[in-house]
């Protein structure tokens, strides 16, 4: 381990998001503790959310059977990288209703470079996925750009991506030529 650097596995099993959730959040306490010596509860709490939010998606989504995260204190915030196994992020665009679609793309994403998808549409905001290579996106969200979603679907579909993109900035994936799918992104500290 280096400084400012500290790394996790865990089974990628339904029950231990909790446990996994309570040790990271004790490994990003140790690693940045004169930077914050108590920290904000709403960084508390949204750092949760999210740690718990990233490693049900890879319990979830992945088919792996481990989940490794590596945490990095850089200048503003923390350098979270999630390692799986499997067959990688697969694009999953929404309806205009915000209901499933019918499409799937999986990497390698040949010939769709530069495209862009709509992963998860609500009443306010949308996540977006940009394929920026053959196994490269870039997921982020802003405020809503089209119109006519589907009320009736109270948590419509990639809610939590919403969550990681709201949270995290610099949200990206993107699978190694050894099979790796890593997912990067950066949680901000609170502004002092």
């Amino acid at each position: 381990m280096t400084a400012g650097k500290s790394s996790l596995k865990f089974p990628a099993e339904a029950g231990k998001q909790m446990h996994f959730t309570d040790a990271a959040m004790k490994v990003i306490e140790s690693l940045i503790p004169s930077r914050f010596p108590l920290f904000p509860p709403k960084f508390t709490g949204e750092c949760r959310l999210l740690l718990h939010e990233l490693f049900t998606n890879a319990v979830n989504h992945s088919g792996s059977n481990e989940v490794g995260f590596t945490f990095t204190v850089v200048q503003d915030g923390m350098l979270i990288e999630m390692i799986t196994e499997g067959p990688g992020f697969r694009i999953k665009p929404v309806n205009s209703d915000s209901t499933p679609g019918v499409m799937i793309f999986e990497p390698p994403y040949e010939g769709l470079t530069g495209e862009t998808f709509i992963l998860h549409l609500d009443a306010d905001f949308e996540v977006v996925c940009r394929v920026d290579g053959p196994f490269e996106l870039s997921l982020f969200n802003r405020e809503r750009k089209s119109t006519g979603a589907d009320q009736k679907n109270m948590i419509p579909e990639h809610f939590g991506l919403f969550i990681i993109t709201r949270l995290g900035s610099g949200v990206c994936y993107r699978k190694d030529t050894g099979g790796t799918n890593i997912f990067t992104l950066t949680l901000p500290f609170p502004k002092s």
